[in-house]
This record gives C-alpha cells, sequence and structure tokens, in this order.
C-alpha cells in the first residue's frame, strides 16, 4: 500500500527515510537502462573529469555522474512532478535537481561504500536536500543494497575524513555500531524508490551475489540552498591529500 502524503512527510521528518514500491513502471525503467547504456558506451575523452569511476579493476564502471548532461531522458526526468511535487511537500520550498547519476555494485565485484552523509559532501545551509534511489535490479543485502540508520539525519554533519576511495572519497571519522545504531537495510524490488534525507548516515557493502545491483539516483535541493564554502574546502583538503598520498605510492 503507497503511504498517504501526510504520512509521507511525517515519516520522511522522522525516520530520514521513505521506501516507495513500484514507483517507476517498467516502460521507463527500460527507457532509463537504454540511455545508461548509451552513456556508458561513450568514448571517456567526451566525458567531464570526475563524471566516471571505476571498480579496483579499472575497468568495471561503478558510478557515472551528471547523466543529465549526456541524454536528454535524464535532463527531462528530473523536471516530472512526481519528483519534485514530493520533494517540495516535504520541504515547503521549491525545488531544484542537480545531479542524476548511476550507482552500480557488478556481481562479485561491486565493492564497498563507507558510511557518510551526502550533506559532507554538498556542504547546504539549509539542509533541505534528498535523494530518490530508484533500483533497476533487485536490492538485497547479499548484493550490497543501501543501509540506513534511522533518525540519523537529526544529528546534523558529523566529522568525515578521506576514505581512499575514488567516488566515494568521504566517510565518516567514527563508523557508528550498526547494531547500536538500529541501522537498517533498504530491500528494494526493480522499480521500487527509497528517498533519504541529505544529512542521513547510510552505507553499503560490496556485492557477494551472482547479481549485480544497479540503481538510478536522483539528488533534489531547496532554490534556498547555499554552500558552506568552510565546509567544501575541507572536504576538498582531505580528498586532494587522499589523491596525493595515492600518487606517491
Amino acid at each position: 500500500m503507497t503511504p498517504q502524503p501526510d504520512e509521507i512527510v511525517k515519516a520522511f521528518h522522522a525516520d530520514g527515510y521513505v521506501i516507495f514500491r513500484n514507483f517507476m513502471p517498467e516502460v521507463e525503467l527500460q527507457q532509463a537502462e537504454l540511455e545508461i547504456d548509451k552513456a556508458l558506451s561513450r568514448e571517456r575523452e567526451g566525458c567531464q573529469q570526475g563524471d566516471i569511476f571505476l571498480e579496483d579493476d579499472r575497468t568495471t564502471i561503478r558510478q557515472f555522474e551528471h547523466l543529465q548532461n549526456y541524454a536528454e531522458f535524464f535532463a527531462s526526468i528530473n523536471h516530472q512532478r512526481r519528483y519534485v511535487d514530493l520533494f517540495e511537500r516535504i520541504f515547503e520550498e521549491e525545488a531544484v535537481c542537480k545531479n542524476v547519476s548511476y550507482m552500480a555494485k557488478a556481481a562479485r565485484i561491486g565493492s564497498v561504500v563507507p558510511a557518510h552523509q551526502d550533506n559532507a559532501y554538498f556542504n547546504l545551509v539549509p539542509n533541505h536536500a534528498l535523494t530518490f534511489w530508484i533500483a533497476l535490479d533487485e536490492c538485497t543485502e547479499h548484493n550490497g543494497c543501501l543501509r540506513v540508520i534511522p533518525g540519523s539525519h537529526l544529528g546534523g554533519i558529523l566529522p568525515h575524513k578521506a576514505s581512499g576511495r575514488a567516488g566515494n572519497s568521504y566517510c565518516l571519522v567514527e563508523e557508528p555500531d550498526p547494531g547500536e545504531a538500529g541501522e537498517l537495510p533498504v530491500l528494494l524490488k526493480r522499480g521500487d524508490c527509497s528517498i533519504h534525507h541529505a544529512d542521513m548516515i547510510h552505507r553499503s557493502l560490496a556485492n557477494t551475489s551472482a547479481n549485480p545491483r544497479r540503481g538510478l539516483l536522483l539528488a533534489y535541493e531547496s532554490v534556498r540552498c547555499e554552500v558552506d564554502e568552510e565546509g567544501v574546502a575541507r572536504y576538498q583538503a582531505a580528498v586532494k591529500q587522499m589523491y596525493d598520498r595515492i600518487a606517491s605510492q
């Protein structure tokens, strides 16, 4: 049963995330996959630096950012009212989509995403931002589903450090104990969607299964949001130090 609008808003503000079943119809899922495949087949020289991230094997793509810059399908999907209306109902502010991205964990290859808060990257003030996470494959505990700590968005941004992993370059300095923190797996079927607050603590484990785990993500924020430049500077300094260390090895 689909939650009612008031229930969605209440649950999101209390828990920091909400799950929607059968959110994206099959015909749209297939179109998204077609457009993603076209983007993935592009010559790398035609992509902006920092938009594509690979697994440790240096061939398997784990992340493709800013898809809206590479395909009209993604440039138009982010204006659909089902996304915008939901954001504006939750935050009571005008929404703008900043990024459409593809996240993948290939079978038996997909790697860990360490615990983090998206707003440690974004540094948005106010923190009125969320991400739609749409499942292109079934997401299970075996193939590396998203894992969230309900209510963790209420505690502000915790200290982060460079993770050593490109694409997910920032992580919590002290990762919460999953059991003590009440961490939950976000189990999705193909076409299901979860939304999570930009301050929500979340992570994902490696894909140890024979099945891929692919997701289409849309990141929205309020038009009122401004960027905390000091926070951005801390993030950039930590990541630069990480890359400098890698380059020196």
